[in-house]
């Protein structure tokens, strides 16, 4: 069947511009209004035998931004307990927040556009170890993706880094730091994380995934 000239051009020129004005945008750090909340899964994914790295147990927890500060609560059907004292777990669940604090990690850095890149370089200690690893990563915003989460379908950023460790006096380990961060503007969040390091060697790549599965604001 051959559509009219007009009518073909009518439907490229409604289709392309949504797509194009959001990739030449500057998405700027949003400002979070009190009460907002968002609800993650939490997974730690490690091999048998391996000492967990996290303070959080895998499975649904809630960052609720409130009276200026993120607290972070475990979910337990209807039940919340709020974590307190927290180690890395929820540190990693607030670096899921457009709240821009540089620790280092530097997961989000505003603004975003597609094809923007960056550097960040932190000391982490690992379960076991007798030192820190120090590890430096380089992250680029590659393009803009339609997700799917059980928050909703959202217009993401995908941001990709990848990075290499040191450990005691800069000998460099054979794993390589793989990170995929999903970032939609209209959560002001991270809304897919996944971090991978990975062996040169092969085998189990430990790591930490996390998925929005549920936002919104509290009264």
């Amino acid at each position: 069947m051959k559509f009219p000239l007009g009518l073909v051009l009518s439907v490229i020129i409604l289709i392309i511009p949504d797509s194009s004005i959001f990739g030449q945008q500057q998405i700027a750090l949003p400002s979070i209004s009190e009460g907002t909340f968002w609800q993650f899964k939490f997974a730690n994914k490690r091999g048998p035998g391996v000492i967990a790295s996290s303070d959080l147990s895998d499975g649904d927890c809630e960052v609720i931004y409130r009276d200026s500060r993120l607290k972070v609560f475990a979910l337990d059907g209807d039940h919340r307990t709020e974590i307190i004292i927290g180690g890395f777990g929820v540190r990693e669940l607030r670096r899921m927040i457009a709240i821009e604090k540089d620790d280092g990690r530097k997961y989000l850095s505003f603004p975003l556009f597609v094809g923007k890149k960056w550097d960040g370089a932190y000391s982490v200690q690992l379960p076991a170890a007798r030192y820190p690893t120090n590890r430096y990563v380089s992250y680029e915003v590659k393009r803009i993706e339609n997700i799917q989460t059980p928050a909703g379908n959202f217009e993401a950023l995908r941001i990709e880094g990848q990075g290499s460790e040191s450990r005691r006096r800069g000998e460099m380990s054979r794993h390589t730091d793989i990170y995929t961060i999903l970032y939609a503007p209209q959560t002001g969040s991270v809304v897919r994380f996944s971090f991978e390091n990975k062996s040169d060697a092969g085998g189990f790549s430990p790591g930490t995934d996390i998925e929005l599965i549920k936002f919104g604001v509290s009264k």
